[in-house]
């Protein structure tokens, strides 16, 4: 009966300490090296050189890595910056549909920023 305690005990210690460790063990940096961060240097790089397909493809891969990292990333950031950032992504997508390189460029730059300022997730 004593041993069943102690294991009782040992495990709930452990799970403690799982879940105490694991927010940060799980938590990876939002940053212009990471998924999204190059999705829009690479979008970046194909509205500078006036590749408009390329362009679009570049922003549907940015916006599906972003749906992929939303949900995480508003537990632990400003819901005003995450809405921010949408914003941003529905001008780019607008921008690019209409070939307008300077609101594209723009749009990327404040993205840029916006992850930045997001942080970890």
């Amino acid at each position: 009966m004593k041993t069943r305690r102690y294991v009782i005990f040992a495990v709930l210690v452990a799970l403690g300490l799982a879940i105490l460790v694991a927010p940060t063990y799980f938590r990876k940096p939002l940053t212009p090296s990471g998924p999204v961060g190059r999705g829009i240097a690479e979008t970046l790089a194909a509205v500078r050189a006036g590749d408009w397909d390329r362009a679009s493809a570049q922003a549907a891969r940015l916006e599906s890595e972003w749906k992929r990292v939303k949900v995480p990333i508003a537990i632990n950031s400003d819901a005003t910056a995450i809405r921010e950032f949408e914003a941003q992504l529905a001008t780019l997508r607008a921008a690019i549909e209409l070939r307008d390189r300077a609101a594209a460029v723009t749009a990327l730059a404040l993205m840029t920023t916006l992850v930045e300022d997001l942080g970890t997730y």
